[in-house]
């Protein structure tokens, strides 16, 4: 049974420390995190400046484009749990996969 999503505002200190080890391709450190936090791999990231909601999925496949073991993040990712049909907001949006 899925459980509720877990919201981060920016700057919490989990919200840091998953986009850090998303854009560094730091896979030990990714995996300690999940491993750690297992409601991390679909967790809900909020925009800087009132954007939507964004999953650690978003994250590995944002723009301007490749980060450091790109693919091997997002095995990881979606290893731990992470919907790739997620949404980034409420209602209809774009997932990981349209990214």
């Amino acid at each position: 049974m899925a459980s509720a999503n877990l919201d981060l505002a920016p700057t919490d200190r989990r919200a840091i420390a998953l986009t850090s080890a998303i854009h560094s391709g730091e896979l030990g450190d990714l995996a300690a995190l999940l491993d750690e936090h297992p409601q991390l791999a679909n967790a809900r990231i909020a925009g800087r400046r009132g954007g939507s909601w964004r999953t650690p999925l978003h994250v590995a496949s944002d723009w301007p484009g490749y980060f450091a073991n790109g693919p091997a993040v997002v095995r990881l990712l979606i290893a731990a749990g992470a919907d790739p049909s997620a949404g980034c907001a409420d209602g209809p949006s774009e997932t990981p996969l349209h990214w």
